[in-house]
């Protein structure tokens, strides 16, 4: 195993996947995708890559979270990915937000 391997694995490990075979095979794609741009040299990643490498994983996850058969526990699992990566949406927009907060703090504070 290799180090990107081992890198996407923690990955995987730390949002509660324990195998890349819990994966659906849409989201299994995308990691695949990923991996490659990983292997070669970070492949040019840019927030707005990362934005839609986490809203197609968003879109997965709704669509599996639709399915009215699932169970409780697996239901409650899909919820929790998913509020991890709007979450993550959240983190990569922060420093925007607060740039845009303290601007709008400094023109009412010139008024």
């Amino acid at each position: 195993m290799g180090l990107i391997d081992k890198v996407l694995s923690i990955w995987l490990k730390d949002r509660g996947i324990k195998s890349y075979d819990e994966l659906t095979e849409k989201e299994k794609k995308i990691y695949e995708e990923r991996k490659k741009e990983l292997e070669e040299g970070l492949g040019g990643i840019t927030i707005p890559k990362l934005e839609e490498l986490i809203n197609d994983l968003r879109q997965a996850l709704k669509k599996e979270l639709l399915n009215y058969e699932n169970p409780k526990e697996k239901d409650l699992f899909l919820k929790a990915r998913l509020k991890n990566l709007e979450d993550l949406i959240d983190l990569i927009h922060l420093p925007e937000t607060r740039k845009q907060n303290l601007e709008n703090q400094i023109k009412r504070s010139g008024e």
